[in-house]
């Protein structure tokens, strides 16, 4: 199986990601656009309304775009128990 941080890497390079993809892994970018729906909507909110559960360590959220991935080998394991985790859920 493929670091984490290989296939980060991999959609950023093939343009899935955000330049820096930690806004679309820590989910600002998913509630800006629930905050932008519910607005929409009629619903007067506002972005700390919206409940996130980053699954990110906040050492991951420091620095560039580069530390962002070093960090992100050194936690390769915490992101495999989440997919473990995620499996024995049958929550894949």
């Amino acid at each position: 199986m493929r670091p984490f941080s290989d296939v980060v890497r991999q959609a950023q390079e093939e343009g899935y990601t955000e330049p820096d993809p930690r806004l679309d892994l820590s989910g600002t970018d998913v509630m800006r656009k629930i905050l932008i729906l519910a607005r929409e909507a009629g619903y007067e909110m506002q972005m700390g309304d919206i409940t996130n559960n980053t699954f990110l360590p906040d050492e991951c959220m420091q620095g560039s775009v580069e530390e962002f991935y070093q960090c992100m080998v050194r936690h390769e394991a915490h992101f495999k128990k989440l997919l473990d985790e995620a499996n024995a859920k049958n929550a894949n």
